[in-house]
């Protein structure tokens, strides 16, 4: 465990330089003066997440696989393989130090391009939990602020099977109170409806929808804009299919670097971010694989080194 922890700390302290902080702040603020340029604020909110998952993998994936590559042309791992140390110890403690200091550079950047875009006005949304779906009605519950006040803005996308047009009927249910909109007429994809907040009735807000026939209701949970603030009070733009697919990267790059060269590593990593894997609960096996593959290369690499 102690030379675990030593190895986590010495990966962990070479991670966060005043070089690579300062490329970590760089990239935040050309993202943020990106978003900033945006001509809609709609716009702005969509492509700050994906634009920072993006400027995150292309800074620390080529930053983790040339920090590991370096170490290997530098002749630690001849070092290493003097030392009464197993080369899954040496694996985990250098994943750990190299994740944890990747993430911290991640924040980094993800709060100053925050920072600079802060003064754009963004919806504020909150995603519905779906309660109950059948073939032709759906049902989400939103858990609103007590101090949001309506009317919102529902938005929930359909697909039109049949024809060009369709109706939708939405039944609100606050409390003990309830209202129906009757069938609002629906013509694309993205369609948006007026809320009212139900007030003085408290509580989550349940909204029931119901298609008429040729209209379909997507997989993709239904938003209710409840308001606006600017950016900077926002949570940092991380999303956790992004940070997840970065994480799994992070992996990749190890596992390369173990045995490989810098382009191998990073063509990995960059492999593992854009590769999408289904169901989500393979995530765990991937890394685990990726893990038992890192160990191998280093235990490689000791052989090698050996006099």
């Amino acid at each position: 465990m102690i030379a675990l922890a030593v190895i986590a700390g010495s990966t962990f302290r070479r991670m966060l330089t005043l070089r690579s902080l300062t490329i970590a702040a760089v990239a935040g603020l050309l993202a943020g003066l990106l978003v900033a340029g945006m001509p809609s604020p709609e716009l702005a909110a969509t492509v700050l997440t994906p634009l920072v998952t993006v400027f995150a993998a292309l800074l620390v994936l080529p930053l983790v696989a040339g920090q590991l590559t370096a170490d290997r042309a530098g002749g630690f791992e001849q070092v290493l393989a003097l030392r009464p140390m197993s080369s899954l110890s040496w694996t985990l403690g250098r994943t750990f130090g190299a994740v944890t200091g990747a993430g911290w550079l991640v924040v980094v950047m993800a709060g100053v391009a925050r920072l600079v875009a802060g003064q754009i006005t963004v919806p504020e949304d909150v995603v519905g939990v779906q309660v109950a779906r059948t073939t032709a009605s759906v049902e989400w519950r939103f858990s609103l602020p007590s101090e949001a006040s309506g009317p919102f803005d529902l938005a929930f996308d359909v697909i039109m099977a049949s024809a060009p047009t369709g109706h939708v009927a939405v039944d609100v249910r606050r409390g003990r109170s309830t209202q129906l909109i009757d069938k609002p007429l629906v013509a694309q994809r993205r369609a948006v409806v007026p809320i009212p907040d139900m007030r003085p009735a408290t509580g989550d807000l349940f909204v029931t929808l119901r298609a008429s026939h040729g209209v379909l209701f997507t997989s993709s949970p239904a938003t209710l804009e409840i308001g606006e603030r600017p950016m900077s009070q926002t949570r940092l733009p991380l999303s956790k299919t992004g940070m997840t697919a970065l994480l799994l990267g992070l992996f990749a790059v190890l596992a390369g670097a173990s045995a490989f060269r810098f382009e191998t590593a990073c063509l990995a990593g960059l492999l593992a971010v854009v590769v999408r894997i289904d169901p989500p609960m393979m995530w765990p096996v991937w890394m685990a694989v990726l893990v038992v593959t890192a160990v191998f290369g280093v235990s490689l690499a000791r052989r090698q080194a050996m006099p």
